[in-house]
């Protein structure tokens, strides 16, 4: 084998390694983003748990005041059909 032949063969495997540890740089990196996106959404999942929660008690809440309007205003009706007694 020639000096050249051996130069380009060296150079052949040196460019081998390198694609190779690029192609292993480019999956860590992918991996690494994967696992980045992942927490990113475990975390958003874990704010839109706690909003849904709220907004399931501000809904109960709603109700719970809905009723006691709807009790005063009973309460008043009920007043107002006894000749207009508000004095308890």
């Amino acid at each position: 084998m020639s000096n050249l032949e051996i130069a380009l063969t060296r150079l052949n495997a040196a460019l081998g390694q390198l694609e190779s540890k690029v192609k292993g740089a480019e999956q860590a990196e992918g991996a690494t983003g994967d696992l980045i996106l992942q927490a990113e959404r475990d975390a958003l999942m874990s704010k839109v748990r706690v909003l849904e929660a709220k907004s399931a008690q501000e809904a109960q809440l709603r109700g719970e005041a809905a009723q006691a309007v709807r009790a005063a205003l009973s309460d008043l009706k009920a007043m107002a059909a006894n000749g207009g007694a508000l004095n308890g």
